[in-house]
């Protein structure tokens, strides 16, 4: 693609801001204004994988990464390191090849020695990062940002309660008044080794149906009345929530997996699952089923337990065939633009697949036995920053914000 004509993903502007990003900032808009050098070689790579991207497939991922919403921001760029990454494994890549003669278009065909398969890319997200409440108790932290506090950090746990989010300036006024009655150097004083929470000052506040609670953690004397420093230091997980991390992940399979129903040769789902609380434990649930405990009573009356996989998963719901032509994900696990080099993607094999995978992938892969019900993992070969390019610490060394 010619440079002049190309689309660019960042702004040329000169950036002066150099502060983390807000809790209800956007990625996309963060990226584009955070004014360091760590996060500058993430636009540069972003910029270069682009550019050698062919013309049509570039502007629609622009596009999208530039939207203002994290779910295309993530999507398109989840796109675009797919197609770099298989690109630089060796492979063509064909873009939006027909399913079969479903007349949809799939993501990607990758061919290599005379081997292929369809790669169909998604996302997941789970309610800590993407639900409503979680953007409004964003909101409310970074109203809070805004509270006086030159001597003290805060420790904030939250109870959220129903509707929109309640003003926060009397909860600031009230949060700054109980502040300037304390000394950070009595309190520090009164900490043996820690801070140990218990010790440390506590105020519970309410607005409308919220309630915050607050601790108050003595800054070093050094940091003590430096302008700028933002005082939400900690954060609670405010009580007990339910996450359906694992059915989050399970429906985002489902759909591209029932999209690709016609393909015909090997599909691969890559996902890269995003959350606070996402694991490999929630990535193998959703593949082979919620885990359980069964009971069972023994001719004497005697009970034993077992534990078990139920019927949930994506490729053990009986009633849609195990969806055997997908014969496996690829997963991420909170892959974002700036930890490339440090977020390997894991191979999970579809034990019941009917099209098997033919291409020797350097991955790490997981293979479920059928036979002996054992799960056995292989160690990947090769690691993603090398494939890529890239240093083992990059975008580092250290991190962003270790002058701050």
């Amino acid at each position: 693609m010619e440079a002049d004509s190309r689309p660019r993903l960042f702004s040329t502007e000169p950036r002066t801001d150099g502060s983390p990003g807000r809790h209800n900032e956007g990625v996309y808009a963060f990226m584009d204004r955070v004014d360091r050098q760590w996060f500058d070689s993430v636009r540069q790579l972003l910029e270069r994988w682009l550019d050698g991207a062919p013309a049509r497939f570039a502007q629609r991922i622009a596009r999208n990464i530039r939207a203002t919403g994290d779910r295309q921001f993530y999507a398109a760029f989840w796109e675009l390191y797919q197609f770099t990454l298989w690109t630089h494994l060796g492979h063509t890549v064909e873009l939006e090849p027909p399913v079969g003669d479903s007349g949809r278009l799939a993501d990607f065909l990758v061919t290599r020695t005379g081997q292929s398969a369809t790669i169909e890319a998604t996302v997941s997200f789970d309610e800590a990062t993407d639900s409503a409440a979680s953007r409004r108790l964003a909101d409310a932290y970074d109203s809070l940002d805004g509270t006086d506090s030159p001597n003290f950090f805060l420790w904030i746990e939250v109870e959220q309660g129903e509707g929109a989010t309640p003003s926060m300036a009397p909860i600031r006024r009230e949060l700054e008044a109980w502040l300037a009655t304390l000394d950070p150097g009595d309190v520090a004083a009164s900490i043996d080794t820690g801070p140990r929470r218990r010790d440390l000052p506590t105020l519970t506040l309410h607005a409308a149906t919220w309630q915050l609670r607050f601790e108050a953690i003595p800054k070093s004397a050094e940091a003590r009345g430096e302008p700028g420093i933002r005082p939400l230091g900690a954060f609670g997980t405010g009580g007990a929530r339910t996450l359906t991390t694992v059915a989050r992940v399970r429906n985002a399979l489902a759909a591209k997996a029932d999209q690709t129903r016609n393909a015909e040769g090997p599909v691969i789902i890559a996902l890269d699952a995003l959350g606070f609380f996402v694991d490999s434990d929630d990535i193998y649930s959703s593949l082979f089923g919620d885990e359980a405990i069964q009971f069972r009573t023994g001719p004497a009356g005697e009970m034993d337990t077992a534990r078990v996989r139920q019927m949930t998963g994506l490729w053990t719901e009986g009633r849609l065939g195990r969806r055997a032509h997908v014969s496996a994900v690829l997963v991420a696990e909170n892959l974002g633009p700036w930890n490339l080099a440090r977020v390997d993607p894991v191979l999970w094999v579809n034990p019941w697949a009917n099209r098997p995978i033919q291409l020797d992938l350097p991955f790490e892969r997981i293979e479920i036995d059928l036979t002996e019900g054992k799960r056995t993992d292989y160690a990947a070969r090769d690691q993603v920053w090398r494939i890529l390019g890239l240093a083992p610490d990059w975008p580092g060394p250290g991190n962003p914000w270790d002058d701050v």
